[in-house]
């Protein structure tokens, strides 16, 4: 009423009260939300492994035909020190890695991934290949995994080997001399530094054989070549370098003053894959008493 001496009473304020109350239930309905959602963060089930592989297939090859079955490569070869390690896995998924792994010889070390590369499934069916160039005899295995940070394999193939030779070069030979030839060869060997002493220390074995004709043409090659023909002298292997040695081979052989005459040769160590992780395994020639004069590999 606007009169000093009466009171004003003071209205209720439930809304205030109501309102605050209401907040602290939206609080309370926001922390129990927060708490179930956090709860069930923690109770989520563990993620399941991915489904292993079936195993699959693995092969070698190179731009030397296999021997006996064996592929194989030559040590410092010029186009022929590479190999390729090869297959399809099945059923892989896309981003699954493949992953090559060697064993070189004496394979007493556990096999190391040296090379990796992700799988691009077409038809159920993923591709994969590696280039490799040994410098002993290695085993090669590929195995499967889940992407790049996988540790668990899904699948693995077998086991597939690589075999390694030297490599050898030769100067061309000198005109030969009527009636009596004297031809003389410088052999550079390259061999791995690991074998080269024991590669050194093997007894080398020539091989020879000689057509003659009568008239001036020159006649057919020999087809086979006799151990010991043709007057051989084999000279004492000398280093050269860490993977060199060098060998002389000459020969002395008779032509006579007229007609023509063609001469071939061949000369070998034989194998020692098994002692050096040099060589072809078994035998294959070298050290018998003759031997084709078209041939790939002697050892």
């Amino acid at each position: 009423s606007g009169e000093p001496w009466l009171v004003r009473r003071q209205p209720r304020r439930p809304r205030l009260t109501l309102g605050v109350t209401a907040l602290g239930v939206a609080a309370a309905l926001a922390a129990a939300t927060v708490a179930v959602v956090a709860t069930g963060a923690l109770r989520s089930p563990a993620a399941q492994p991915p489904p292993r592989l079936p195993g699959f297939p693995v092969a070698a090859s190179s731009a030397l035909a296999p021997v006996s079955g064996d592929v194989w490569v030559m040590y410092r070869g010029t186009g022929t020190a590479d190999a390729d390690v090869y297959g399809e896995v099945k059923d892989a998924a896309r981003g699954d890695v493949a992953r090559l792994y060697a064993q070189p010889f004496p394979y007493a070390a556990r096999p190391a991934a040296v090379a990796s590369v992700a799988l691009r499934p077409k038809r159920r069916l993923a591709p994969y290949a590696f280039r490799v160039d040994p410098a002993v005899a290695t085993r090669y295995r590929v195995s499967v995994f889940q992407g790049r940070k996988g540790r668990t394999p899904l699948a693995s193939s077998p086991v597939v080997t690589v075999y390694v030779t030297p490599s050898v070069s030769r100067g061309t030979a000198a005109a030969c001399t009527r009636p009596t030839c004297h031809e003389a060869f410088t052999l550079s060997v390259f061999v791995p530094p690991s074998a080269i002493g024991s590669e050194m220390s093997k007894t080398w074995y020539t091989y020879f054989g000689l057509t003659l004709s009568k008239s001036p043409a020159k006649p057919a090659g020999p087809a086979v070549l006799q151990l010991g023909a043709g007057g051989p002298h084999v000279g004492a292997p000398r280093q050269v370098s860490p993977d060199e040695y060098a060998v002389t081979v000459t020969f002395t052989f008779s032509v006579g003053k007229k007609g023509g005459f063609t001469w071939l040769w061949a000369a070998c160590v034989p194998g020692s894959e098994a002692v050096d992780g040099v060589g072809l395994p078994g035998s294959h020639g070298c050290g018998g008493k003759a031997v084709p004069a078209a041939h790939s590999y002697l050892g």
